[in-house]
């Protein structure tokens, strides 16, 4: 019996842990998830992203790039494909 009630409060401690995450990260993710139209943003160029195709120094980021329109939640449409935008600071 005391074996099961310390897997409870194991099963439980890790259950409140992984909210505590899921939270954190979701809060983080938020910021950069959500633009505006008209928002300048940056698009991660995926030709240059396997390791052996660009250098140290290379930018890994095409742009900027205007935001068109906005489809949908945290959907957004660009001038050109692209997945993971992040903002663009000037």
């Amino acid at each position: 019996m005391k074996l099961e009630e310390l897997r409870d409060r194991a099963r439980i401690k890790f259950k409140n842990h992984q909210m505590i995450v899921k939270r954190w990260f979701y809060h983080h993710l938020a910021g950069d998830k959500y633009f505006q139209v008209g928002e300048l943003v940056l698009k991660w160029d995926t030709l240059s992203e396997p390791k052996s195709k660009h250098t140290k120094f290379q930018n890994l980021w095409l742009g900027p790039l205007q935001v068109v329109e906005n489809i949908g939640q945290g959907t957004k449409k660009l001038p050109v494909n692209g997945q993971h935008p992040k903002r663009y600071f000037q």
